[in-house]
């Protein structure tokens, strides 16, 4: 049966929709440039030629990204556990906080969340920063230290510039990524404390598959798409807003 734009009515006048959109939004803002900055810091590092056993430091940080997301948050929520988990247990030792439940408060279980996924994944936007950095003509950090240009400023000028379309690509991928989250939010929250983790795409599979909704769960999916579509938009404009500025 045809209902029109009836969902999406429905839709916007839910409130537990808002906090969908909320939570969401938040996961995303914080998870793509604290990822993008953990990736890039590790690149940095692993980018340098002094280093030793360079070839192993790099296999283990990629590892966690080849680890299924769904074997990542089971083996995360027995670590985060406030009875078994070893992260209560040594906070508890060291500060005298005993059982604390990350996952299970409002105001710290969002962030737990993000915190795994960039462990789970910044391997993956390393590995392209490490590929970014290579492409990087040596000859410019040369010519630079002999016009006695400081580290910072190599960074500033030579590798920021060099790296703008990896930073582009990672960014949209991230953003995107962040917008589809639910492995980890389904295995170790499912949703809670207080709807305080539950997301779009999260409410789409309870809309669908719990309350057997599925037109409202069809006008969600349609919301995300476009608030898909509008972000990674705006990072592309943003981009060739600033290459314009740097041909001006």
């Amino acid at each position: 049966m045809f209902v029109g734009f009836r969902n999406y009515a429905k839709l916007f006048g839910n409130a537990d929709f808002r906090t969908d959109v909320i939570n969401t939004l938040f996961y995303a803002v914080l998870y793509a440039p604290l990822v993008v900055i953990v990736a890039l810091l590790f690149a940095l590092l692993l980018n340098r030629k002094d280093l030793k056993f360079v070839g192993f430091f790099r296999t283990f940080m990629f590892l966690p990204y080849v680890i299924s997301m769904t074997v990542a948050a089971i083996a995360w929520d027995f670590i985060l556990s406030p009875s078994l988990g070893l992260i209560p247990y040594w906070i508890g030792k060291l500060t005298g906080i005993q059982h604390l439940d990350l996952l299970g408060t409002s105001s710290t279980a969002m962030i737990t969340i993000v915190l795994i996924t960039v462990w789970k994944n910044f391997g993956y936007f390393m590995v392209i920063f490490l590929a970014g950095l290579q492409g990087i003509s040596q000859e410019l950090y040369e010519a630079a230290a002999l016009d006695g240009v400081n580290t910072w400023q190599k960074f500033r000028y030579i590798t920021v510039p060099a790296l703008r379309p990896t930073f582009v690509y990672i960014m949209i991928f991230g953003l995107i990524g962040s917008f589809q989250v639910f492995d980890q939010v389904f295995i170790m929250t499912s949703g809670g404390p207080d709807r305080a983790t539950e997301t779009i795409v999260y409410r789409i599979y309870t809309e669908a598959f719990g309350n057997g909704k599925l037109g409202y769960a069809s006008a969600l999916s349609y919301v995300l798409l476009i608030m898909t579509l509008i972000v990674g938009l705006c990072v592309l404009v943003n981009n060739a807003h600033h290459e314009k500025e740097e041909i001006a």
